[in-house]
């Protein structure tokens, strides 16, 4: 999470934050770990996850499936790409690396972020009136060169 820029740089909360007690008057929180970016880094990041994502849809395309919808939020969740194949609606998150180090595939996404995205999707089914079976897949990008490897991991975890 964005906390402030200042010269050339942005501050951002990673992992948890604590939440205490402000002597009565609300509840404030702690960051227990900040990380200070130079604010063209992020700029490069972002384009990169793009890019991963733009690769992911060129994939899903090549497949059968149909883009629905990319970057659907709801709430404070996101899904990056809503895709359809036949009865089946894919709901996708997107994970670009530059480092092959990645050891289970499925690890990449936490349980936060799995509820964010069981509720946004069960929001889009609702709100589109529709009757699919919803599953949920994780493609990683990984950068190769001047290209992409694709991995796609279906049904990556369930929601019940």
């Amino acid at each position: 999470m964005l906390i402030m820029e200042l010269q050339g740089y942005s501050l951002y909360c990673i992992g948890n934050s604590k939440k205490m007690s402000t002597m009565g008057f609300g509840k404030a929180s702690i960051c227990t770990n900040l990380l200070w970016v130079r604010s063209d880094h992020m700029s490069n990041h972002n384009d990169f996850g793009k890019a991963g994502e733009e690769a992911a849809v060129a994939y899903l395309k090549t497949r059968g499936y149909s883009i629905r919808h990319r970057n659907y939020r709801y709430l404070h969740s996101e899904i990056d790409i809503i895709a359809q194949k036949g009865d089946v609606l894919a709901i996708i998150e997107v994970k670009s690396r530059t480092n092959p180090i990645l050891d289970h595939i499925e690890d990449a996404v936490s349980r936060k972020k799995i509820k964010r995205l069981v509720l946004a999707a069960d929001h889009y089914v609702t709100d589109k009136g529709l009757e699919v079976e919803v599953r949920f897949d994780i493609i990683t990008i990984l950068k190769s060169g001047t290209g992409f490897r694709t991995t796609h991991l279906k049904d990556a975890f369930y929601h019940f």
